[in-house]
């Protein structure tokens, strides 16, 4: 919810979901603008399945496009202007022993670095590429994104309350190094556990039902 809200997907026409799940953040930024054609990349087939469905039943299914395939082997045909990513979490050498728990919660550094040079190669010169990551591997991820031509542009921390903080991050990253990169604090919900008013502000268009 929080990285398909902060993502800004103004002036961005070719959109690029690596590891969709079942879509929710293709749906949003489809809503956010409706000229952005997305694919949407998943290498779970059941879950691609899924995703396509909800494509299909959504009022932006012409925007949008899943598929079902390992991103790191998929034959892209063309660059994006703005690449995004919910990716797995942790990449430590200790894996689970369910080989699904290792493909959806777990990622080997090697993988990263794979990773982080599929974007350098797929995103367009003035592209933006955004993803969340756990607060504890962001600097290790950031340097390594650094190491393969990705640069900081805006570095969202967020904190579960005041009291919880740095649970996640936001990262905004650019092909071109930034004079002044942009950083901000966001706290979800308030000590008594009620959703701050900047939470509601920011995802309020993608909820059914008003927050409190």
């Amino acid at each position: 919810m929080l990285l398909g809200s902060f993502i800004s997907t103004e002036l961005k026409s070719q959109g690029l979901d690596l590891g969709a799940g079942t879509g929710v953040l293709s749906l949003m930024l489809a809503q956010k603008n409706q000229k952005l054609q997305i694919d949407a990349v998943e290498i779970n087939a059941n879950v691609a399945k899924e995703c396509d469905l909800n494509f299909q039943n959504s009022k932006w299914k012409k925007n949008l496009k899943s598929i079902s395939a390992d991103y790191l082997q998929f034959p892209f045909k063309k660059k994006y202007d703005l690449i995004f990513s919910n990716p797995p979490y942790h990449f430590e050498n200790i894996l689970s022993p369910d080989n699904g728990v290792n493909i959806s919660k777990h990622s080997l550094l090697s993988d990263f670095i794979q990773f982080f040079q599929l974007v350098k190669k797929l995103l367009t010169e003035n592209g933006d590429f955004w993803i969340i990551i756990p607060f504890f591997s962001s600097d290790q991820l950031t340097k390594l994104a650094n190491e393969y031509g990705l640069f900081l542009k805006e570095y969202i921390y967020i904190h579960s309350k005041p009291s919880k903080k740095n649970i996640r991050v936001i990262i905004n990253f650019s092909r071109k190094k930034q004079d002044n990169i942009r950083e901000r604090e966001f706290v979800i919900r308030n000590e008594n556990n009620l959703y701050s008013e900047e939470y509601i502000a920011l995802t309020k268009d993608f909820h059914s039902k008003d927050l409190c």
